[in-house]
């Protein structure tokens, strides 16, 4: 087809042809979900593909495989329905049956006679499975040659075909496929991530709901055709439905960079109503052992994009118009739930936690612009953890808190005071996860101190007079001989001020690369060193303690003397990391701002700590 987006002509054989295959895929999905389960089914379905594997791999180049979006709908449904029943588990292995095997049962002491005692062995039945086993296409006899005897075994042995080998090759087709992929196949996909409610239905009670009465025969029974059409089930609001525990997770977020731009404006506004909906919803996600990899590669791209599209002159274009929106959606929504998933993971402590932050740091070295997604990862990181605190609340709490947006946090280090206080467990939180807590926020601010000097903002370059900048006005943020930032919780970056920073970094500036590079991450690092501090003062200086006391002045020595020992003692004790975000506050901040004041009352403390150590 030379026009993809010209429908397919079918008329005459080819229509009826077409229309035949609706009916009997629709027959297969309803047969697939109905419960009870039909007897025999799967094995019947395994006996003529040859094995299970071979099943699933007939669906996928049969059903999937092809450019009708209807078809291709019905195909994810049979898939989704059949692993369901034949591997329900990530890592469950799937029966591999060899070629010469094709007409034997998923048991080999079985033959294909007895294999089913409801249906008799006749040779169209033979037949039947011969031409059905034929069919399968080079891919799905590729998966199910894998652990025999042949050189794709040296690759991929038996003991590691498993479901997510299967759900490869379903990312590849649909990848494949992804500019023919309407509302059909789109409403497919969301079917299988969620659970069944109010809106999802993927099981089938008894026949009557798609065997029904004929109009035109009195006698006679028709398919209900409507349990096939998915293009009524369009990408709105999820905000109540539940992920489902299903490998389908991260086939979907391994697609979300080659989808066209409004598809995936849309399945990323799907996934973080979700996941802000239950706490739940993020712990499946979590579950995926490869989630942050292509999250962190798709917001690399929108920064790309992002980067592209402020180079470009301005277009009066609907179109272009249309796409510069889906971008600044895009790149809002995909950092918004890419810093509310580590905030959630950062909550409750221990190694996984630091493992997810040490793997997020160590994937900028994959992209060229690795770096500076990072810089604004950190940034959304932290502004959720000031938001809603490092504990997680009791789930009867609201996650919002609209009066007092610090509130969370207060109380995150309120039980972490006393708990480390008292040596006992207080408030339900012993000493060990108050331990656990302060390190992962020590972890935490040793990353972003060498994000933030690896910037172009050591202490040896703030005293360099060649990086001042000697506008009396600050564009950016409108503030007077430096940067003016929030006298409240400062948020993430949104879409709009990174445009703003990619448009000030001046155009006879672009040979000079380590200028250019200092102008963009001005902000961002400004911003991401206030945040650091802000998080901290509430550990260190907490409300719960009498400052005037000298125990709460040994208590904030007692955490700021640490060092983070993963990350070796070049940096130092965590005193030094703070003194140095609070030199490049000191440098860049708006004088006699709010922020300027408390950077300054700060950084008196720290001195003097550091003069007693």
């Amino acid at each position: 087809i030379k026009d993809r987006a010209r429908p397919i002509n079918r008329v005459g054989r080819r229509l009826e042809r077409f229309l035949a295959t609706i009916k009997a895929s629709t027959v297969l999905l309803c047969l697939l979900q109905i419960r009870p389960e039909v007897s025999g089914l799967i094995s019947s379905m395994a006996t003529c593909c040859g094995g299970e594997l071979g099943a699933a791999g007939w669906i996928l180049c049969c059903l999937v495989n092809t450019y009708d979006d209807e078809l291709r709908s019905i195909g994810l449904r049979c898939f989704s329905a059949y692993m369901d029943r034949a591997a329900p588990g990530e890592d469950a292995m799937l029966t591999v049956v060899r070629s010469d095997q094709a007409g034997v049962s998923l048991s080999s002491e079985h033959s294909l006679e007895n294999s089913n005692p409801l249906l008799p062995f006749t040779p169209s039945r033979m037949l039947a499975s011969n031409r059905l086993t034929s069919t399968i296409s080079t891919v799905g006899r590729g998966l199910a040659a894998i652990g025999n005897n042949t050189a794709l075994s040296q690759i991929m042995p038996a003991s590691k075909v498993s479901v997510k080998v299967v759900y490869k090759l379903l990312w590849h087709l649909l990848k494949c496929h992804r500019d023919r992929s309407g509302n059909s196949t789109h409403a497919a996909l969301l079917q299988i991530l969620l659970e069944d409610g109010e809106l999802m239905h993927s099981s089938i009670s008894s026949v009557d709901e798609f065997v029904i009465q004929d109009d035109a025969l009195c006698c006679g029974f028709t398919i209900k055709m409507e349990i096939a059409d998915a293009s009524a089930l369009s990408l709105g609001s999820y905000s109540g439905e539940a992920l489902r525990q299903t490998p389908a997770i991260s086939t979907v977020l391994l697609l979300l960079r080659f989808f066209p731009l409004y598809w995936r404006e849309q399945w990323l506004r799907v996934l973080f109503e979700v996941c802000q909906s239950s706490r739940s919803n993020v712990k499946i996600l979590l579950s995926c052992s490869q989630w942050q990899p292509p999250l962190f590669h798709l917001v690399s791209d929108i920064v790309e994009e992002m980067a592209t599209k402020c180079s470009m002159s301005e277009s009066s274009s609907e179109s272009e118009r249309d796409r510069r929106s889906d971008i600044s959606s895009s790149f809002n929504i995909c950092f918004k739930l890419y810093g509310s998933v580590l905030g959630h993971c950062f909550r409750h402590g221990g190694e996984q936690s630091l493992q997810i932050l040490e793997q997020a740091a160590s994937l900028q070295r994959t992209c060229v612009n690795g770096q500076e997604v990072l810089t604004l990862i950190l940034g959304h990181l932290l502004a959720d953890l000031n938001s809603f605190g490092t504990i997680e609340t009791p789930v009867g709490a609201s996650m919002d808190v609209a009066d007092d947006r610090n509130r969370s946090l207060k109380q995150s280090a309120r039980m972490v005071t006393n708990a480390i206080m008292a040596h006992a467990e207080k408030d339900g939180f012993d000493t060990v996860s108050a331990v656990k807590q302060w390190r992962c926020l020590r972890h935490l601010t040793a990353i972003v101190d060498a994000v933030v000097t690896k910037s172009g903002f050591g202490v040896a370059d703030l005293f360099d007079y060649r990086n001042q900048h000697a506008s009396s006005l600050d564009v950016l943020s409108g503030g007077l001989y430096g940067i003016r930032l929030s006298e409240s919780v400062i948020d993430g970056m949104t879409a709009e001020e990174y445009a703003s920073v990619l448009a000030q970094s001046s155009p006879t500036k672009r040979d000079q690369r380590d200028q250019r590079e200092r102008d963009l991450y001005r902000q961002t690092c400004v911003s991401l060193a206030a945040q650091a501090l802000s998080l901290l003062d509430s550990f260190i200086f907490p409300a719960s303690l009498d400052a005037s006391l000298p125990v709460s002045q040994l208590h904030g020595l007692a955490l700021v003397r640490s060092s983070e020992p993963r990350l070796g003692v070049s940096q130092g004790p965590i005193l030094a990391s703070l003194v140095r975000l609070s030199l490049v506050l000191l440098s860049h901040l708006e004088p006699s701002s709010v922020k300027f004041l408390q950077c300054c009352s700060r950084l008196r403390c720290l001195l003097h700590w550091m003069l007693e150590l």
